[in-house]
């Protein structure tokens, strides 16, 4: 698939193209987990997150086998209603405290450069701190350090 292929899909099309894509190689259960193409396409300000045309910016993405080998006669229907990163951000709405869930690795994360493991508990800013994070990650702290941090969201889950 090419950018301007994608950029003539219906709404629903990109719906569908974007949970397809999500189920089978970016949401970290599945037994088809493309973690290349994951951290590749980790912070797309596009492609997961709304129905809008990718611009210049974002070409690359073509440039990947997954993206480019795609027919969109081969993606299923999805009952979702939203894209995929939006659905998993509801989760962290009214969150206070967010608990580390999985390692992170760090050749991908690379700004986290301090101590993080499994079980740790940081407080969810319940923003994106504009300019400090991506629609990918929640801007987190917690008493060791004040200035908030972009926290992949896919590795967090809500602390209670």
């Amino acid at each position: 698939m090419t950018k301007a292929l994608y950029n003539n899909l219906s709404d629903q099309e990109k719906l569908n193209l974007a949970w397809f894509l999500w189920n089978k190689y970016v949401d970290l259960d599945s037994p088809h987990y493309n973690q290349e193409f994951h951290f590749a396409v980790y912070g797309s300000r596009r492609l997961f997150i709304n129905s809008r045309n990718i611009p210049r910016r974002g070409t690359e993405l073509f440039e990947l086998d997954i993206i480019r080998n795609i027919k969109m006669e081969d993606i299923p229907t999805t009952d979702e209603l939203n894209f995929p990163i939006p659905s998993l951000r509801k989760v962290f709405d009214r969150i206070k405290t967010v608990i580390v869930t999985r390692d992170i690795p760090k050749e991908r994360f690379h700004w986290i450069d301090f101590e993080i493991g499994v079980g740790d508990i940081y407080n969810n800013k319940n923003s994106n701190a504009y300019g400090t994070c991506s629609s990918w990650g929640l801007g987190c702290n917690n008493d060791q350090f004040d200035w908030t941090c972009e926290l992949p969201m896919q590795y967090l889950e809500a602390y209670h």
